[in-house]
């Protein structure tokens, strides 16, 4: 599931993967994202974070900056 606000600028959204497979590993995720927002310049920059739980493996935190010049 994902929602977007302010014309998708920010977005949260979450999940869980494998749900109705027997024996998965990963479980529950979610995440945010902030989408090109202009900084000094004319920069742009896009946000992403993501967080997965595994049941063995432990947690998985995932980050992405990303800048259009």
């Amino acid at each position: 599931c994902e929602l977007g606000f302010l014309k998708d600028k920010f977005q949260v959204r979450g999940g869980y993967k494998d749900l109705f497979l027997p024996n998965n590993e990963a479980t529950f995720t979610f995440g945010t994202s902030i989408h090109e927002i202009d900084l000094i310049g004319g920069v742009l920059i896009t946000f992403d974070y993501a967080y997965q739980n595994f049941i063995h493996l432990g947690s998985s935190n995932r980050f992405t900056l990303q800048l259009k010049l």
